[in-house]
């Protein structure tokens, strides 16, 4: 009897706890398309999309691993200036996420 009782709570239970679940809604992330390796003296052109949310704009932006190595356009356009390494990552201005 008791273990009937039991598993009569652990049900009600279980159907509350299903019942008071709430799906995770998803972050906006960025999706950055262009090459890995740019050769020196070439020029690469890098697009972005925000999935799981919305940006009209974004701010480009590069660290030096190696000095001088490279430039990023307003419009992703990537110009290799010197032999080195180069970091690249974008931001969005809305959902403020960061691709790289």
């Amino acid at each position: 009897m008791q273990s009937k009782l039991v598993k009569q709570v652990f049900l009600v239970f279980s159907a509350i706890m299903m019942l008071s679940v709430v799906p995770a809604q998803a972050e906006p992330y960025l999706e950055l398309i262009g090459p890995d390796v740019v050769q020196l003296g070439q020029t690469a052109t890098y697009t972005v999309t925000t999935l799981e949310g919305t940006d009209s704009d974004y701010t480009w932006g590069y660290n030096y691993v190696t000095n001088d190595a490279a430039t990023i356009s307003e419009e992703g356009v990537l110009t290799t200036k010197n032999p080195g390494l180069f970091s690249l990552y974008v931001d969005g201005n809305s959902s403020h996420s960061i691709g790289m």
